[in-house]
């Protein structure tokens, strides 16, 4: 394939899936402060309430058992067995939600062909920014709108905004070194921080 700018500095071709939109979805979810303070925000008022109900219902228990016991233990009987169920509740619901919250991604990216972002994609790195192209499309991004680069084990994400991000697959590189690449534009980023020249 030909470098289709001539100022392009370096290149790196890759191949999206939709697993890599969910692994997107998955990573930022895990890492956004306003997810996980909502998370937290939704188990402690859900998680409480169920301990509460959980609470007054054992210690009202028809049981022989708790029936047969002085009110103060039933007290203690019923808040163990509340705090166990909070104690349940907060630990499984992240990862219920967190759950559910992939399998509307995947409901979401088949709600259409999603061709522009499930194919080839190659970016350059130029002295002004980004480019970016695939079989649909090109654009350009400026440098000043590269806001950071986050990696995990199988991807790097290049954020261009809060909530989006080039979603390279570190197994599904075409041509390029993907170390090299990355270094290269988080030098950049720097270099657009501090208002100096390449």
């Amino acid at each position: 394939m030909q470098i289709l700018h001539e100022e392009a500095k370096m290149r790196l071709r890759y191949e999206n899936t939709a697993n890599d939109f969910v692994a997107f979805n998955a990573f930022h979810l895990a890492q956004s402060p306003s997810y996980k303070r909502s998370i937290a925000i939704y188990t402690c008022v859900f998680g409480l309430a169920t301990g509460l109900a959980v609470f007054f219902l054992a210690k009202s228990t028809s049981l022989e058992i708790v029936k047969s016991l002085p009110e103060e233990s039933k007290i203690l009987v019923a808040a163990v067995q509340a705090i166990l169920v909070v104690a349940i509740y907060a630990l499984l619901l992240p990862r219920v939600l967190r759950r559910s919250t992939m399998r509307q991604a995947r409901k979401l990216l088949a709600e259409g062909q999603n061709k522009l972002f499930l194919c080839e994609h190659r970016v350059e790195i130029t002295d002004d920014g980004l480019v970016t192209w695939s079989p649909y499309g090109e654009s350009r991004v400026r440098w000043e709108a590269v806001e950071r680069v986050q990696r995990t084990e199988p991807h790097t994400f290049l954020y261009v905004s809060a909530v989006a991000a080039f979603i390279i697959p570190h197994d599904r590189i075409l041509e390029g070194d993907c170390e090299a690449f990355v270094a290269e534009i988080q030098r950049r980023i720097e270099l657009n921080k501090t208002g100096s020249k390449a």
